[in-house]
């Protein structure tokens, strides 16, 4: 499911040099859900919703991570020498 189907909006949004995520609900505050140092971006809900996934150069290259859908318990999912593309959901 993406951001606009679940009543969400998405922005990488520049702050001191890096690229972050941040989430605009339709109502309420925007939360910054990224951190890291570099580019996170690319974000997009898993078909439950339960997670997002997103994409983060902060460890060199390019790679697929994901957290909660709050955010919390970001973790690496690829692991590749080279920068690995978006992750997207069959059937979108």
């Amino acid at each position: 499911m993406d951001g606009h189907r679940m009543g969400k909006r998405w922005l990488c949004r520049e702050r001191n040099g890096d690229f972050d995520t941040t989430r605009f609900p339709r109502s309420g505050e925007e939360k910054q859900l990224t951190a890291a140092k570099g580019l996170d971006d690319g974000p997009e809900y898993s078909p439950d919703g339960k997670y997002i996934y997103f994409n983060s150069e902060r460890t060199g290259h390019m790679q697929i991570w994901r957290m909660r859908a709050d955010g919390s318990e970001q973790e690496q999912i690829t692991f590749g020498e080279r920068t690995i593309g978006s992750a997207h959901f069959a059937g979108r």
